[in-house]
């Protein structure tokens, strides 16, 4: 488990819900990175790793799974695919410059939202809302303007674009965009709600 920025060992059955161990790590990660964690799931058997790429995703870090048919053994893959919570699927050569163009475009993405958002990009930022409302029909005007932007910028990353101007007109351009993106900012909102072991325990 990562600890205060540390790899830890702990003894098994303390994890709570978490009983495998790529998903008790990825947890882990995902509590303390928050946006900052990148997951990534490779070839394996089984499912470990869904709850964990959950985490991270509802945290709003990057989730990453090899392509199932480079995958000798494709079960982890597969069962991570099936979650519809992962952001790149790729062979895993291609996965370093992914994630290193992720990585230097977040470099120059603040935390909070920067003021340059209030001023040259704040039409920018409500065209981006109204066309994924226009398209999904989801309305996230009222949704706090910090996370509604890191998701936005997440999305830029995985793009590779790093103008917001240009993103939008890749939003009008792509409907699979427009609705990735609405996806992307649900994630955390509703994931209560589409937990049937939750309203189980609570029925």
């Amino acid at each position: 488990m990562i600890k205060k920025g540390h790899l830890n060992l702990d003894e098994k059955g303390k994890t709570g819900r978490f009983d495998f161990p790529i998903d008790i790590f990825l947890h882990s990660l995902a509590e303390y990175a928050c946006n900052n964690a990148v997951g990534v799931i490779l070839s394996g058997a089984g499912s470990d790793g869904i709850l964990g790429l959950r985490s991270i995703k509802s945290g709003g870090g990057l989730t990453v799974v090899q392509d199932e048919e480079s995958a000798r053994f494709s079960g982890m893959p597969t069962s991570a695919i099936s979650t519809h919570m992962v952001d790149v699927i790729a062979p895993p050569e291609e996965m370093w410059k992914i994630l290193s163009n992720y990585r230097d475009h977040l470099k120059g993405s603040p935390m909070e939202i920067p003021e340059r958002l209030y001023q040259s990009e704040s039409d920018v930022f409500k065209s981006i809302i109204q066309t994924v409302k226009d398209h999904s029909n989801h309305n996230f005007s009222g949704y706090r303007q910090n996370t509604l932007y890191r998701r936005i910028e997440k999305r830029m990353g995985i793009n590779q674009i790093s103008r917001m101007g240009d993103y939008l007109i890749l939003l009008r351009g792509s409907r699979s965009e427009a609705e990735t993106l609405s996806a992307e900012l649900l994630i955390g909102v509703t994931q209560y709600f589409r937990d049937p072991k939750t309203w189980e325990q609570l029925r």
